[in-house]
């Protein structure tokens, strides 16, 4: 079945002009869809369609009357005809969509689980993640809304929409402050790198039309990617890589990953149900109102820069915090045996011990965050020295060894897809028993290594 379509443009509109249009009764005979310009406001656009091409021409002559009657306007730009989404195939596409829900949810737990088991996922950055798998009644909305963007070769169908819908399944990871975006953008890319995430496009950063300028020297967005909603986050449409064990049958399957602050969450949430929903009915907001939600994103865009500024404040102060407190360690003077050999050579670097210690080349973001480690942990000077001598010590190494062959039946570093996560395993467990009991260490390594393998 094909529907016509016309599209027509009102030029140097009024507010009598939208009036007038609102107020038009369609009798249910056809869809009005009124497309209103993010540049400027001195012309929009009115589409027209409906499956009876009579009904679709007189009421094209009826809202050009009805524009002209107010002072504008309005020319025919074009004409098209699209089609219309048959019964059949929207039994067809819900079929295989009610078969897939299981796996979009099994995909999102070994997102979560990825995230979860890796002791660099920046945790003390994020506040909440949560997820949603698109409703059906939505997924068919958005299949005819995206059709109609289509030439007729290229519709999205029972085959292929799970490859031309990127957010069935979504994912929000709310972050507290502006900063700790940035640090959840280094994580995924970490990931990317690591093959552990496939990127299907370039990261979508979406801002409102209010820039707040922190770095002068920062090149700002082009106008044409502000969003007049005030709608703020970065989008990732991803999928699982190869670097990670999964069922195959989860790796085509994609993903719509987004990143925002708790006040940009807050704007998202508002906005959604008390403008976003009623305009996709078609519904106007009077422009006053419309002002308000505006002028409402300015003031949380300001409030998220002031918190990202209250917070450094924070951070200063608690550094300066511990520099001024941290006690002295003065070392006792011993007078060493001679040595009946010549001392081994003392470390370079952590990668250069690390390397030593499992026999294989540590990634750079696990280079980085056993450095971050050891100065979390009071260590200073010397780094690869005291990595080596007193806390990646071969007893150390062997209990290890013991506990995690006992629990996940295998022996550490074997997998290249995990020897990474054993090695930070290794070292948080060697850092813990320096300042708990052996047991509670031992006790607090068991439950890591379980809840990787999702005791």
């Amino acid at each position: 079945m094909k529907k016509r379509s016309v599209c027509i443009g009102v030029f140097n509109p009024n507010q009598a002009t939208i009036d007038a249009l609102t107020k038009l009764d369609l009798e249910g005979k056809v869809d009005l869809e009124i497309r209103l310009p993010v540049k400027s406001r001195r012309k929009f656009f009115i589409e027209i369609t409906s499956v009876n091409s009579e009904y679709v021409k007189i009421w094209t002559e009826g809202i050009c009357s009805t524009v002209e009657s107010t002072g504008a306007v309005a020319k025919i730009i074009e004409e098209k005809r699209i089609m219309a989404m048959k019964t059949k195939t929207k039994t067809e596409i819900l079929v295989s969509f009610y078969k897939s829900k299981e796996k979009y949810e099994r995909l999102f737990h070994e997102i979560q689980r990825l995230f979860e088991t890796d002791p660099d996922f920046p945790e003390d950055s994020v506040y909440l993640m949560r997820h949603r798998i698109k409703g059906e009644q939505r997924l068919i909305e958005k299949i005819t809304e995206e059709n109609r963007k289509r030439k007729t070769t290229s519709l999205i169908d029972p085959k292929n929409y799970q490859d031309k819908i990127n957010d069935i399944l979504g994912i929000r990871i709310i972050c507290f402050r502006r900063s700790d975006v940035e640090k959840v953008e280094k994580y995924l890319l970490c990931l990317k790198d690591e093959k552990k995430l496939n990127f299907i496009k370039k990261p979508e950063k979406k801002q409102p039309p209010f820039l707040w300028i922190q770095n002068p020297k920062e090149r700002v967005q082009k106008l044409k990617d502000l969003q007049y909603s005030g709608y703020s986050s970065i989008h990732y449409v991803i999928k699982l890589g190869k670097g990670l064990k999964v069922s195959r049958e989860l790796l085509p399957l994609r993903c719509e990953i987004q990143v925002r602050t708790i006040l940009e969450e807050a704007w998202g949430e508002i906005d959604h149900k008390y403008r976003y929903e009623i305009k996709r009915k078609g519904l106007h907001i009077p422009s006053a109102i419309d002002r308000g939600f505006r002028a409402f994103s300015a003031y949380l865009q300001a409030a998220s820069v002031q918190a990202e500024y209250l917070c450094r404040d924070v951070d200063t102060f608690l550094s300066e915090l511990r520099t001024t407190k941290r006690p002295k360690h003065v070392k006792p003077t011993i007078t060493p045996a001679p040595p009946s050999e010549p001392p081994a050579a003392k470390p370079k670097t952590i990668a250069e011990v690390l390397q030593r210690k499992v026999s294989f080349t540590p990634t750079a973001r696990t280079i980085s965050y056993v450095e971050r480690r050891m100065f979390d942990a009071g260590f200073s000077g010397d780094l690869p020295n005291s990595l080596d001598q007193k806390v990646l010590t071969d007893e150390v190494g062997n209990i290890f060894e013991q506990i995690y062959t006992k629990v996940m039946g295998k022996g550490p570093f074997v997998s290249p897809s995990d020897r990474d996560i054993d090695l930070l395993n290794l070292v948080n467990y060697s850092l813990f028993r320096l300042v708990q009991p052996e047991n509670v260490a031992q006790e607090g390594l068991k439950a890591v290594l379980k809840s990787r393998i999702g005791y």
